[in-house]
């Protein structure tokens, strides 16, 4: 098996959290009411600006990636982390999935888990994403419909359905699993299609 880099990469060197699938790290590229996408580069670990929104849109909530997960896009499972403030582009916390939300982005499965962050009074209380709001699940259909929707030669995203907590736990497992499977692949600088 292949060791894994000596400087701290987020994506390989940090655990999916501290009991997966039930209690995650969520590392945070996107804080809440921020136009810039930022995106982590998976082979080196740093954070970088990867765009404006061209959309009048901005993040409605902090917005991520699970460590040590793998998708069928070719790359870390998505994750939505819902709390009263903005976090720290490159900061973890501490989140609790409570359902997910199935999209097709360019051609590809991109899940996106929705989880409430842990230590939020406010949030920490709910377990299904069917506690939420429909305001709420409104706002985050709308903003992962049309947040590409200005940008030169892209589509938008197809949306589906919501998932429930226990749902969301299985595309959580897999994921956990398909970067375990592909691991020294993906240390590599290569990424295969997961099975």
């Amino acid at each position: 098996m292949s060791e894994p880099p000596s400087f701290i990469n987020p994506y390989h060197s940090i655990p999916p959290g501290k009991s997966p699938p039930f209690h995650l790290h969520a590392y945070i590229e996107c804080p809440m009411r921020s136009k810039i996408k930022y995106e982590i580069d998976k082979r080196t670990g740093i954070l970088r600006v990867d765009r404006i929104l061209h959309s009048s849109v901005h993040y409605p909530h902090n917005y991520g990636f699970i460590p040590q997960t793998y998708c069928s896009d070719l790359d870390p499972l998505d994750i939505i982390v819902l709390g009263q403030e903005p976090f720290a582009p490159g900061c973890l916390v501490a989140a609790k999935p409570i359902g997910g939300l199935l999209m097709h982005d360019q051609g590809a499965e991109d899940f996106k888990v929705i989880s409430v962050h842990e230590n939020d009074p406010l949030f920490s209380p709910y377990n299904d994403v069917s506690q939420l709001s429909s305001h709420v699940l409104t706002e985050m259909r709308h903003f992962f419909g049309s947040y590409k929707e200005l940008e030169p030669g892209k589509s938008r995203p197809e949306l589906g359905d919501f998932l429930s907590a226990a749902e969301t736990i299985d595309v959580i497992r897999k994921a956990i699993s398909d970067y375990i499977q592909h691991r020294d692949a993906l240390l590599a600088g290569e990424y295969p299609t997961p099975d």
